[in-house]
């Protein structure tokens, strides 16, 4: 699943960007980190599967969780709520799902 949401952000680093700046996070630095968290997600799948140390990816995954976890607190406080899926159908994306969990059984 992470290697799916970094490839769909690495395709339109735009909506995440655009998110980024409604959060009040400056359009530069929110265009700097729309590349970076994209890059993150698919590192550390990589990573994972070169069996580079688990403290490493287990590091690369925490930072991730505390900037998703920091954009929903700032959502909270600014009142400025926090698109879904960053653009994409909500359809799409669960039947994308289903069809992964249907190929790893």
């Amino acid at each position: 699943m992470l290697i799916w949401s970094g490839l769909a952000k690495i395709r339109t680093p735009s909506v995440l960007a655009g998110t980024l700046a409604e959060l009040g996070m400056p359009r530069d630095l929110a265009r700097t980190v729309a590349l970076l968290v994209p890059l993150c997600e698919t590192a550390a799948v990589g990573f994972l599967v070169a069996g580079i140390p688990s403290y490493i990816v287990a590091f690369m995954l925490a930072m991730l969780g505390i900037s998703f976890a920091a954009a929903g607190i700032v959502s909270k406080l600014t009142g400025c709520p926090m698109r879904l899926l960053w653009g994409f159908r909500k359809k799409a994306w669960l039947a994308a799902t289903a069809r992964s969990a249907a190929m790893a059984l």
